[in-house]
């Protein structure tokens, strides 16, 4: 799956080059005439070089660096964790590492296409910079708290009032955003385990399995407490990813990425069948 998301960035961070290539070449043709004289690579190298906030270049530049190895990075680990807590993540904080507990193995892991998929969805909230996101939209939350009650003209009182209003609003704004990169990366990740040649019409089950855990949870809490639940959860409701995954597998899946998939699975069978060539050979 590693291997799989350093490709697609890449191929992104290709694609976003070349279009902000086109786009400076059409606006020196309207300039300068169709006759213009066009430096391909110097445009690609100003390209690279701009530093324009937001832009596709600058975004898969930063998901190029969060992927990839280099002298400062290490090359990717896998860490399975002893806890009964079910849950999987990577973090800009310990980079080039895949977390994951085993209570998520235990509890919803049966085969590969599931790990895959879990593992599309976690190293999608990377390559998306969502780490660092929450960071700055927890800090403009925070600021914004600070100024409101900074300017409390009752010395305190309004304050004391205001505070537990704010804090729940700002827990609550704080989860709607989550839930946004949330969708975010179940997107990106079934596109990623569906390149990476895995059955994600089988992976979906994963989630499937979390949302009759979450429904038999639920099942005697109160129409006001399944409400507020929803309100501060940090993620969508399971039925709903489960739903959107569904939709999804019936057209990302290793069908759609046919050529790519056979080619993968031809070269592994090549490998087997080498391998027992030469076991052969060895043999008395």
């Amino acid at each position: 799956m590693v291997k799989v998301a350093k490709r697609f960035v890449s191929k992104e961070l290709e694609s976003a080059i070349q279009i902000a290539v086109g786009e400076k070449v059409e606006l020196l043709k309207m300039n300068e005439g169709n006759d213009a004289v066009i430096d391909y690579q110097k445009i690609r190298e100003e390209v690279i070089a701009e530093d324009i906030e937001a832009s596709d270049v600058k975004n898969w530049f930063e998901a190029y660096g969060r992927v990839m190895n280099n002298d400062t990075r290490p090359k990717w680990r896998f860490h399975l964790i002893k806890s009964d807590i079910d849950n999987a993540f990577v973090s800009e904080l310990s980079p080039q590492q895949i977390f994951v507990t085993t209570g998520m193995i235990n509890k919803y892991i049966s085969n590969d296409d599931e790990l895959a998929l879990i593992f599309g969805h976690e190293l999608s909230h990377l390559i998306l910079g969502h780490s660092s996101e929450k960071n700055t939209v927890d800090m403009m939350f925070r600021t914004v708290e600070i100024l409101l009650l900074s300017v409390d003209p009752t010395e305190g009182f309004l304050s004391m009032v205001l505070m537990g209003f704010i804090v729940a609003a700002r827990k609550a704004l704080y989860a709607e955003f989550s839930k946004i990169e949330e969708r975010q990366a179940d997107e990106m990740g079934i596109h990623l385990a569906a390149i990476a040649c895995y059955d994600t019409e089988s992976a979906i089950s994963v989630f499937n399995k979390m949302n009759i855990e979450v429904e038999e949870y639920m099942k005697n809490s109160s129409e006001a407490t399944k409400i507020v639940d929803d309100i501060f959860s940090s993620h969508p409701l399971t039925s709903e990813r489960y739903e959107f995954l569904k939709n999804a597998s019936s057209t990302e899946n290793p069908k759609k990425y046919s050529t790519e998939c056979g080619t993968i699975a031809k070269r592994f069978k090549d490998m087997i069948l080498l391998k027992k060539t030469n076991d052969n050979k060895r043999s008395p």
